[in-house]
């Protein structure tokens, strides 16, 4: 697997369809939604968007608000080789403040946090500990 990470400023209309797809797909292996509404609805408009391809395939997708909040996913077919950790790191290169979000429980995405030694890890689900 090779993996590429691309930035954009916007989104090509057809890769805006492709990263939604993928969200869908996450959402469902995953039970949560990895995006927020405020984040899908920014999908087409300009922001700052990693997109994370195997060949023609998505493998993942980050993005960044102003506030510095990130929310990204990797889809479940590329899952466990590294994908969300180089997205992240692309992430933190470009913004070293930037903050996380998990809207759900991924223990996973925890320990690349961990891994990757980010604090501030936001999330709407009390349940979600991460070990200091």
């Amino acid at each position: 697997m090779t993996v590429t990470i691309t930035p954009f400023d916007v989104l090509p209309d057809a890769l805006v369809d492709r990263v939604a797809a993928g969200a869908l797909d996450a959402a469902s292996a995953d039970g949560a939604a990895p995006l927020s509404e405020a984040f899908e609805l920014a999908l087409p408009r300009p922001g700052t968007h990693h997109v994370a391809t195997d060949g023609d395939d998505l493998a993942g997708y980050a993005a960044v608000a102003e506030d510095g909040s990130v929310e990204l996913f990797v889809h479940p077919d590329r899952r466990a080789k590294g994908v969300g950790t180089r997205l992240l790191e692309r992430v933190l290169q470009e913004r070293p403040d930037a903050r996380p979000w998990a809207h759900g429980d991924l223990p996973a995405f925890v320990r690349t946090l961990l891994d990757l030694g980010v604090d501030g890890l936001i999330t709407d689900h009390p349940e979600i500990v991460v070990p200091a």
